[in-house]
């Protein structure tokens, strides 16, 4: 059990979940902007030397895939005592709305709808 929570990327090198206030939270971006993902995990995990990927996946209205993005990191180093915070590598060039899915480790952790203003 996870919870993810979008965010403006701050501008801070290695910025960490506590980094972002709930008031920040969002699923809406503009146009260039960069995001983040500050994520907790809500159950006992184990750490990992092993390398996942976290896919980022756009669709549109009609459900057709328009972006993707990924980054691959250690498990063990995404989290620090439960809690996580990811750039999200890029998002949809054109305004609209869009369903955003993030996988990670191929298994689908997050699905919500974003809107590129």
């Amino acid at each position: 059990n996870m919870r993810f929570n979008l965010c403006p990327r701050p501008t801070k090198a290695n910025w960490t979940y506590q980094d972002v206030k709930s008031s920040a939270y969002t699923t809406t971006f503009s146009v260039g902007q960069k995001a983040g993902v500050a994520a907790r995990i809500l159950s006992r995990y184990y750490t990992s030397h092993k390398v996942v990927a976290t896919v980022y996946v756009f669709r549109n209205a009609d459900n057709s895939i328009v972006h993707t993005c990924f980054t691959e990191q250690r498990w063990g180093d995404m989290w620090n005592q439960g809690d996580g915070a990811f750039d999200i590598p890029s998002l949809p060039e054109n305004s609209g709305s869009y369903k955003m899915d993030i996988y990670i480790d191929g298994a689908l952790a997050y699905q919500t709808n974003i809107k590129i203003k």
